[in-house]
């Protein structure tokens, strides 16, 4: 049940990010204010690195693991 889960959360934050991107057109889909991003950015990078980063690597492909 968590890995499953973990699945669910990764592709829902790659959607969100991919819905963003599309929608925004020229404009970046995070935003920085004093040097920090964000809340919800920062969320997303805590998901993916928690769930998501141990097989698709930092550029989130695939890895030869």
């Amino acid at each position: 049940m968590k890995i499953r889960l973990s699945r669910v959360l990764c592709l829902a934050a790659g959607l969100l990010l991919t819905t963003s991107a599309l929608y925004a057109g020229d404009e970046k889909p995070y935003n920085i204010k004093d040097g920090k991003v964000d809340i919800y950015t920062h969320v997303g990078w805590k998901v993916f690195n928690m769930n998501c980063y141990g097989c698709h690597g930092v550029d989130a492909v695939a890895t030869s693991t």
